[in-house]
């Protein structure tokens, strides 16, 4: 069973790969987690490091050794080819969230404005406003938008009148639609993150086999949505996910627990469920 493992890691693993980020609006972790929260990709790495660096190599290293298969730097396609090769596929990414975040949206106060055109923001009406006041009023009247997702919303596209969603179900669809409806003007929200881009959950999904019957861990923060937009494409499947904020070292502490629990013959899910509980 355990050459049916996969590990997909999307993390970065490199004070370069946080240089590079730094500039990519498609690098959310690295853009409004590491470097909002740690200033400056040298003072990022040197906290990080540790996990990111020589924590996730000695656990990658210790997998391999078990004959798990290990690829870093994963995109859609590597999703795609492991879901078709293994019957347990665990996928160490970033999830992005729904709300808006200031660096979601344009510096150009052209730009901005065609956004507030869409939202009728009165900040724009005033005489002389700058960039950064109506970026900061665009974020608010977005965010605000997404959190009443229930009083403009159409649903009908999931197929059932009667049908009943959870708060957070509910803001991913709401930011999906204003990201479709604003298009390039903004970086989309409600995605996770792969070496290759930010990807729609719906996107994800497209990846599994309609009778797809393996386990697939979403190692992501608050990845519940995601899991259940796969769930409805792959009924067979296990999907794992998380309705919490993870922070990277206890990721991976819990990978190298699960895995040494599937080493020695124990149930994957018995064992993530054991650790959860530590």
């Amino acid at each position: 069973m355990i050459n049916g493992v996969a590990i997909l890691s999307a993390l970065p693993e490199s004070l370069d790969e946080i240089r590079a980020g730094a500039a990519d609006q498609t690098k959310d972790y690295i853009r409004t987690q590491l470097l909002v929260r740690l200033h400056t990709p040298e003072s990022a790495w040197d906290i990080m490091n540790p996990v990111l660096g020589d924590m996730a190599r000695d656990s990658f290293a210790w997998c391999r050794a078990q004959g798990v298969t290990v690829r870093q730097k994963a995109g859609l396609a590597e999703l795609r080819d492991s879901l078709a090769t293994h019957d347990l596929v665990i996928v160490l990414a970033h999830w992005k969230g729904p709300l808006v975040h200031w660096m979601d949206l344009p510096d150009s106060i052209d730009e901005l404005k065609q956004i507030q055109t869409s939202l009728d923001d009165v900040v724009c009406a005033q005489e002389g406003v700058t960039a950064s006041t109506l970026k900061k009023s665009l974020k608010s009247s977005l965010n605000k938008k997404i959190e009443s997702w229930l009083n403009w919303l159409d649903l009908s596209s999931l197929g059932r009148d009667d049908v009943v969603i959870g708060e957070y179900y509910g803001q991913c669809l709401a930011r999906e639609r204003l990201d479709a409806w604003l298009g390039r003007l903004i970086v989309p929200g409600a995605r996770l993150e792969l070496s290759d881009g930010l990807w729609s959950a719906q996107e994800v999904a497209a990846c599994f086999p309609f009778e797809w019957d393996g386990i697939c861990d979403f190692s992501c923060c608050r990845s519940l949505y995601l899991s259940d937009i796969v769930k409805a494409k792959t009924r067979r499947g296990l999907i794992r996910a998380d309705a919490r904020y993870l922070k990277p070292k206890k990721v991976f502490e819990a990978l190298n627990h699960n895995v040494g629990a599937v080493v020695s013959g124990t149930s994957y899910l018995d064992a993530a469920h054991a650790f959860d509980k530590l």
